[in-house]
């Protein structure tokens, strides 16, 4: 194990999410311009990491930075940190903060905030760590005013694209089946926790229905089907002003606009 790292994106192992895509993301905007940055994946192993890559390697074009697999590391469990001394953190995913509490060491760390912030177990102590918190949602604290960005110039192009599939995304419904039924239509897919293997390719149609369960914090997906070129539909009767409410209204004032990742993002910034 090198305990040698400086600077490092730390994530707490979880399902296969909108956080994890985003911290690979911002892992590779940065490595495109250092190599000397790690993802490092807390409470993992090698096989874990193996799976992420298959899902990496699915998404996006890699081929001319095929050695990054290297600087991404998994550390068997959250003591680990105690060996480090880092210059520079990002954190992403407020499930990762309550692993670094009160062991993480670095002189600077950037947390880009999701949910929890007004909660002491999911937000670093200021007196304790030299952090600056980004943010693009209004329900979060933030030091800087934010939009996340997308690595969109990595993406893989489509081919063989199915034309008459929907993708049905209803976070937290546990009663998907029947608004399935009530959608009367034949040909739809449902988002899970899984890997689907060319997933852009599956769907022509992006359907997000808010049932009210799921206080979504920064969805990616309408921005990536945007990308795509594929048709959204956005329902939120309850009127929830969470991520998919802001999200969707930014998507359809400003596109993509200022939402493609590159060394010019403020926070690939803060590593250069």
């Amino acid at each position: 194990m090198n305990y040698n790292i400086k600077n490092a994106i730390i994530y707490n192992k979880n399902n296969i999410n909108g956080s994890l895509i985003d911290a690979f993301e911002y892992f590779i905007a940065i490595y495109e311009q250092r190599k000397d940055i790690y993802l490092l994946f807390l409470n993992s192993d090698q096989t874990y990491i193996n799976k992420l890559i298959e899902v990496f390697e699915d998404r996006y074009n890699l081929s001319d930075i095929s050695d990054y697999k290297k600087n991404i590391i998994p550390l068997s469990s959250r003591t680990k940190l105690c060996y480090f001394k880092f210059d520079s953190v990002l954190l992403l995913d407020w499930g990762t903060i309550p692993y670094v509490q009160g062991i993480l060491l670095s002189k600077k760390t950037i947390v880009i905030s999701e949910l929890y912030t007004e909660r002491s177990e999911y937000f670093l102590n200021k007196d304790m760590y030299n952090s600056i918190y980004f943010a693009e949602m209004p329900f979060v604290y933030s030091d800087r005013n934010y939009r996340m960005k997308f690595l969109f110039h990595r993406f893989k192009e489509i081919s063989n694209q199915k034309t008459g599939f929907w993708f049905l995304n209803s976070p937290g419904n546990k009663n998907i089946d029947k608004l399935i039924d009530e959608l009367k239509y034949p040909k739809i897919i449902t988002k899970t926790n899984n890997h689907k293997q060319n997933l852009f390719q599956q769907f022509d149609r992006y359907i997000y229905y808010h049932c009210g369960k799921y206080f979504d914090p920064h969805p990616r997906l309408f921005h990536e089907c945007y990308f795509y070129g594929k048709e959204i539909e956005y329902h939120n009767d309850l009127e929830i002003n969470d991520g998919s409410f802001y999200r969707f209204a930014d998507l359809q004032k400003n596109g993509l606009n200022d939402r493609f990742l590159t060394k010019d993002d403020e926070i690939v910034g803060e590593f250069l």
